[in-house]
């Protein structure tokens, strides 16, 4: 009774988060694809920087005005972006079994009229903001993993689309399962992840991540939660700034819920660092 008790309490906590994920991608009625921007006559907003529609959507184009300071705090902010958000319980696949998702992922609110945002991005016109007024972006990831042990799995991740922006994101991930308690359902897993920032020219931007999690299983549903250190390294590649290169600490706690069920995995994840973010993921295992 116990056991059922708990599982219910789970899939109500997993639709909770679906709601939430649901609910801060609300698009304005201007609002268009991939990283969702939105349009604003809020005249107490700063001017925007515009690219004349190079890109329909926002683009990372460095202004000459951005500083140090808000150049690092864009670092710091933008490093939850990077971070590879595998959405995964602590079980590992089997060897050569391999699983294709798509992400769907919702930041935490953003302060797009900040320097440090307003000066990193440039726009279509002078009214699509970065973001809509959710303070929030969604945008979707590919996914793929492939046990290559009973223990090990490779995985990978990646989003670009230069024909709506300038700028993307990849990553691949090892995971190895430390404690595989089979009788008890418990699993502790260990995972090193490397990540890119994709297309924009005006900067470098690298990840490198270590993750472990700890997670047990009440029949098809396994709940998780871990904590991760990262490291990031940013640096300009344009002569309109002249900025130092940025080496950027990230500490994440992350929370989820996994449920397999046949070739079906769908799982919801939070990732709470110094910019949240909010993940359900669909995806199917062969």
């Amino acid at each position: 009774m116990k056991t059922i008790q708990f599982i219910s309490k789970i899939i109500a906590i997993s639709f909770l988060c679906v709601n939430i994920l649901s609910g801060h991608t609300n698009l304005s009625a201007n609002s268009h694809g991939f990283f969702y921007g939105s349009h604003t006559s809020d005249n107490e907003k700063p001017k925007l920087h515009v690219n004349n529609n190079k890109w329909p959507e926002c683009a990372i184009e460095l202004d000459p005005s951005l500083s140090q300071s808000d150049f690092r705090k864009f670092g710091q902010e933008a490093s939850s972006f990077l971070y590879f958000k595998s959405v995964c319980s602590p079980k590992t696949l089997k060897k050569w079994k391999f699983e294709l998702s798509l992400t769907r992922v919702t930041t935490g609110k953003i302060c797009d009229d900040k320097t440090h945002w307003n000066n990193t991005f440039t726009h279509p016109d002078s009214t699509h903001w970065l973001v809509p007024q959710s303070k929030r972006l969604t945008f979707p990831h590919l996914n793929f993993r492939i046990g290559i042990s009973s223990r090990i799995d490779l995985g990978g991740y990646f989003i670009y689309l230069p024909s709506k922006t300038n700028y993307g994101f990849a990553g691949v991930d090892s995971r190895y399962r430390i404690i595989n308690d089979t009788a008890h359902k418990i699993y502790l897993t260990g995972r090193l992840a490397l990540t890119t920032l994709l297309g924009t020219k005006d900067m470098n931007f690298h990840m490198v991540s270590h993750e472990l999690s700890f997670g047990k299983s009440f029949g098809l549903f396994t709940p998780y939660a871990g904590i991760s250190a990262s490291l990031g390294y940013m640096e300009e590649q344009t002569d309109k700034v002249n900025l130092n290169k940025e080496y950027l600490p990230l500490v994440s706690g992350v929370t989820g819920i996994e449920f397999n069920y046949k070739f079906i995995s769908v799982g919801v994840e939070a990732t709470l660092s110094k910019l949240n973010m909010y993940t359900l993921k669909l995806g199917a295992r062969f």
